[in-house]
């Protein structure tokens, strides 16, 4: 072996052996949650919906209700739009004064589409799927565990790589033999082709789960570096102007979101904060990677229905568009229930490559290990 392959192998099986439980950690609740809102209401039975549960046909009704549950709480509610109305509301009060020192411990409030009534009533991090997600996410160490978290992704990227360069064949008549597993080997070569090949087949995905995480766990750092290059499109913090009578309804506001973006389809809405704040209506439009948090936003003044501001993804520019792939390239959301799969996937190849890992390195120090009679 090379000296060069030699150090390339040192530093893979070290660094391995050092933080590949980590890695398999991050991997096994990443595969988790890529399916968590169907998984959370699996766990949670009340809060499985059915065409009988019906749609929501006006949202006004749903914020008086937020209101009348939570009437201690009176600023801004952050709503989830079901598409079509037809599923359970999800709502998060952002800043409770039960967590105002968490890096991010919303409460979340479940509501029936129709009936209004309260399902369930959390903060982040009290069901299994969003403590799941912290852990994922954060490591449960708030923005410390961000930065340890978006490091982990560079290591796991540099690990693909590292492994990619010792998988990579010697001579030309490797060729063959390197994408599959050698017929009729012993159990300690099965499990070396089945880590070299695991790890092949999983590293373009690997890779892009790796970068992807370390963008959306350092956006503080990242999105500085990109508007140096591509400066962003910014949502303007456009303010109400107050007006004798009463605030427009919740419905009037996404009426007049959905009319300056006609083909979009509304995800959130964000209430007014006082009487000087504006909805912020987040919609999808078409084109768009990411159903769930889709980059397109419009501000409608509280008071006269006017828009105030809006943000088109369409036309936002490459750097803004660059990183609104990356949460639905982490997930496998921009390629459908494929892509969710692959993610799926690869995130449990992690475990395994730990694993078979570490059973290479004792197979390999117990074959150095005199016999003794």
């Amino acid at each position: 072996m090379s000296r060069h392959r030699a150090t390339w192998r040192r530093w893979h099986g070290g660094v391995g052996l050092l933080l590949g439980g980590w890695l398999a950690l991050l991997g096994l609740s990443g595969s988790l949650l890529v399916f968590y809102p169907v998984l959370d209401a699996a766990l949670n039975p009340a809060l499985r919906w059915t065409p009988q549960d019906g749609c929501v046909q006006r949202w006004q009704p749903v914020l008086d209700a937020l209101r009348a549950a939570e009437p201690q709480r009176p600023g801004p509610w952050r709503i989830e739009l079901p598409e079509q109305g037809c599923g359970i509301v999800h709502a998060r009060y952002l800043r409770p004064a039960e967590s105002l020192q968490a890096h991010f411990r919303p409460l979340v409030l479940q509501l029936h589409p129709t009936q209004h009534t309260v399902l369930a009533r959390r903060f982040w991090g009290d069901s299994l799927m969003t403590w799941l997600y912290d852990l994922h996410y954060t490591l449960l160490l708030g923005r410390a565990g961000l930065w340890l978290v978006g490091g982990m992704g560079l290591v796991g990227a540099l690990m693909t790589l590292a492994g990619l360069r010792l998988w990579w064949p010697a001579t030309p008549h490797q060729w063959r033999q390197a994408w599959r597993c050698k017929p009729g080997a012993v159990r300690q070569r099965r499990t070396w082709d089945r880590h070299r090949l695991i790890g092949l087949y999983s590293a373009p995905v690997m890779l892009v789960l790796a970068l992807t995480g370390t963008v959306l766990a350092w956006p503080d750092w990242i999105e500085p570096l990109v508007a140096r290059v591509s400066p962003p499109m910014p949502l303007p913090m456009a303010h109400s102007q107050p007006l004798p009578g009463t605030m427009i309804t919740l419905d009037q506001a996404l009426a007049a979101a959905q009319a300056h973006f006609p083909q979009a389809q509304p995800r959130w809405v964000d209430t007014p904060d006082g009487p000087e704040g504006s909805y912020r209506v987040r919609l999808q439009q078409p084109g768009e990677p990411s159903a769930r948090f889709p980059k397109s936003f419009v501000r409608v003044d509280a008071w006269s229905g006017a828009v105030l501001a809006a943000r088109d993804a369409r036309t936002q520019p490459a750097g803004d568009t660059l990183l609104a792939w990356m949460h639905p390239l982490h997930n496998g959301e921009a390629f459908g229930l494929v892509g969710r799969w692959a993610v799926l996937l690869c995130g449990l190849a992690w475990p395994w490559l730990a694993w078979s890992g570490w059973q290479r390195w004792r197979d390999r120090h117990a074959a150095r290990r005199p016999v003794t009679r």
